[in-house]
């Protein structure tokens, strides 16, 4: 009980939408406990229906605007950065063509 007093949220959303309107990315984030990572949920949407989704963990005391970032190239292609906790990037690229939706990590080489 302590624990989950200090402050720090456990559960956060955010959202950001194509440049054209047609797709949002949202970001569900939820975790147990504040020293917890969060589970987060990113999801594709293109009007009511959820063209993909991927679920991870990351390791931060909150999910916002400054550690969670969109940088959308055109209205099919974004990359999402997530920072966590100890300044590490992870990485999430979104890319659709007319018969799929790829959504994945970027792994470093």
């Amino acid at each position: 009980l302590l624990l989950n007093s200090c402050g720090h949220p456990v559960s956060a959303s955010l959202s950001s939408p194509s440049p054209d309107g047609k797709t949002t990315i949202n970001v569900n984030a939820k975790k147990q406990a504040a020293l917890d990572p969060f589970i987060v949920t990113l999801e594709v949407r293109s009007g009511n229906s959820v063209d993909g989704s991927l679920q991870f963990e990351i390791a931060a005391s909150s999910i916002d605007s400054s550690n969670v970032k969109f940088d959308w190239k055109d209205p099919r292609n974004c990359m999402i950065y997530f920072t966590q906790s100890d300044g590490e990037k992870r990485i999430f690229s979104f890319y659709s063509t007319n018969n799929n939706v790829i959504l994945q990590e970027f792994k470093k080489d």
